[in-house]
């Protein structure tokens, strides 16, 4: 059975050749998020310009997720995904072939960002949205924990081989990057099996723009009324973002007082700490009752947060980091994949945008907080009070009914029926 099983999400499906795909596009943005903030520095020479570029290029992302989940929805998604990547590829070409020019300059960049930011928020939930199309739904959690390992690989990796490549070359990154984008759109035109709509003309009429726009809204609006999806949505943003508000202030100050170096060992051991959870996600969501994972996930990620604010030595303060998320992976497994079994395929797109809109709004507005709270109560009484944030948060959804009763996945579909869970 369990060979079967095995079989049936490497061998039986085409998630290998998704894998490929989306592997690529994790090492690109991973390499992205190191060196295009380090080239706008360098070309204005104003860190504040570089963060503003950076500020710039979510805000068009958030507000661009809605209409992007109705695409991926209407769309065939193995097309979007190959236009996502042949994008990215022309972008990061032509940006190195302007920075080897020498013709290469702010306003270039600034080009640059946009368009890839208009990519990312129209395209960037694709390979997300996909997945569920390509892998059976009862392997969905051992897909999901697969993804997550492969996902801190490329964490740990991208930062620093973006930075040996910037040693040879400050433009050097852009043309690997645009190498990475190119493998991607070759591997994704290689799916042949996955869900897509079916294209027999059946629809009765034409729809009109209007009714076009307000269908977009449809994964936000559903995910905002149901009880369950809003406390799950709501847990999960907040704490994430009071999480990774304490991390950022924590690698500023480090690389204040110790260097870059140092401070990126704050990001490495998280990101280990992910790898190790992801090596036994897969057999233990297998093995042991959902909500106890769900506890637990929450549980760590609590006691890692408050460590990691009022630890002082680095080594302590990397210590518990990595026990803050060891349990995500299983966390992400669990959660994604029983909510997933919620909303029908055709609904993915919106239901992506509608939670990255949430997501990414609630992350702005507690970094913004999280900001005006270390200018007037100092950078551990901050860190602190995001500590407790994230055990207050975590309980809408842990108080939930049925939560903590859920059971391993072999089991969901017929809990989901005997406890009432709402579907879209």
């Amino acid at each position: 059975m369990r060979s079967d099983e095995t079989n049936s999400l490497w061998k039986g499906s085409d998630y290998g050749k998704w894998f490929v795909a989306d592997t690529c596009t994790t090492i690109s943005e991973s390499m992205q998020g190191f060196f295009m903030p380090l080239i706008a520095q360098a070309l204005t020479g104003s860190p504040s310009t570089a963060v503003l570029l950076e500020s710039l290029n979510k805000w068009i992302v958030t507000g661009l997720r809605i209409p992007g989940g109705l695409i991926q929805d209407q769309a065939d998604r193995k097309k979007l995904l190959m236009i996502e990547g042949v994008v990215g590829c022309l972008v990061f070409v032509l940006l190195g072939a302007a920075g080897y020019s020498g013709s290469a300059g702010l306003w270039v960049l600034l080009l640059a960002v946009v368009v890839l930011a208009v990519r990312d928020g129209l395209l960037g939930s694709t390979t997300n949205v996909m997945l569920r199309g390509i892998v059976p739904d009862h392997q969905l959690p051992k897909a999901m924990a697969a993804n997550s390992a492969r996902d801190s690989m490329c964490d740990i990796l991208g930062g620093p081989l973006a930075s040996i490549l910037m040693q040879v070359s400050q433009w050097l990154p852009c043309l690997v990057c645009g190498v990475c984008e190119l493998m991607q759109t070759v591997a994704t035109s290689r799916i042949t099996r996955y869900w897509k709509k079916d294209g027999d003309g059946s629809q009765p009429r034409r729809q009109s723009s209007r009714e076009l726009w307000k269908r977009a809204f449809d994964g936000i609006i559903w995910l905002l009324k149901d009880d369950f999806q809003r406390r799950g949505v709501f847990s999960s943003a907040m704490t994430s973002a009071c999480f990774n508000s304490i991390l950022l202030i924590a690698v500023l100050q480090q690389a204040d007082n110790d260097g870059y170096l140092s401070a990126s060992t704050l990001g490495v051991s998280i990101s280990l700490g992910i790898l190790v959870g992801s090596l036994f996600a897969s057999r233990v969501v297998d093995r042991v009752n959902g909500g106890v994972l769900i506890l637990l996930y929450f549980l760590l990620m609590g006691v890692g947060s408050l460590g990691a604010a009022l630890s002082g030595p680095l080594w302590l303060r990397c210590a518990f980091l990595f026990i803050a998320l060891i349990m995500l992976p299983c966390g992400n497994a669990v959660g994604g994949g029983f909510s997933a079994l919620l909303y029908s395929k055709e609904y993915m797109g919106r239901i992506f945008a509608g939670i990255a809109l949430l997501e990414s709004g609630l992350a702005a507005l507690v970094t913004f907080l999280s900001g005006l709270a270390v200018h007037y109560w100092g950078t551990k009484a901050t860190c602190i009070a995001l500590a407790i944030c994230v055990v207050v948060f975590s309980l809408p959804y842990l108080t939930y009914r049925g939560v903590m009763g859920m059971p391993k996945p072999d089991q969901w579909e017929e809990y989901i029926e005997r406890v009432g869970y709402a579907k879209l």
